[in-house]
């Protein structure tokens, strides 16, 4: 009689941990499966084969009217012009953590032109009348343009 309740109790514990470690097991599986497949790699245009290119593509080719070409042809070719004497310059560094954006006027609503990376020094060249604006000019690539003043630290 003993022995049988014994086996009882000792079956039914297998039993139970089976079925707790296989509902686990599948809890875990619905749970991380999702991130187990990764998405499809995008292709681009200089990766496709000359079979994928000449298909038609869903969405229209736009070309730039000759004027826009040609106003684009204009911005591309200025050359930033060098800061002439390095005795006055001030130098500052980029102290916001994700960088900066330059831009082509002292405003937000202004087109972007490029941008600063953290910690990258610029030369200053002018603030804006209202002080919250810097024209700079990175060190590095001789690009000009605005960005916030308080974005700056001076370099020493």
């Amino acid at each position: 009689m003993i022995w049988i309740n014994l086996i009882r109790v000792l079956t039914s514990l297998i039993l139970t941990s089976g079925i707790l470690i296989g509902i686990g097991f599948i809890v875990v599986q619905y749970l991380t499966n999702p991130f187990a497949n990764l998405p499809p790699r995008p292709t681009f245009s200089e990766e496709r084969t000359g079979s994928q290119i000449t298909g038609k593509s869903s969405t229209p080719q736009l070309s730039p009217s000759p004027e826009v070409a040609q106003t684009a042809q204009s911005i591309l070719s200025v050359e930033p012009s060098p800061i002439e004497d390095n005795k006055t310059r001030s130098l500052a560094r980029i102290t916001w953590p994700e960088g900066v954006i330059l831009r082509d006027n002292p405003s937000k609503n202004a087109r972007r032109i490029g941008g600063v990376t953290y910690n990258q020094t610029v030369i200053l060249l002018e603030t804006s009348p209202d002080g919250q604006w810097q024209r700079v000019q990175v060190e590095q690539s001789g690009e000009q343009g605005w960005l916030k003043g308080n974005n700056l630290e001076p370099v020493d």
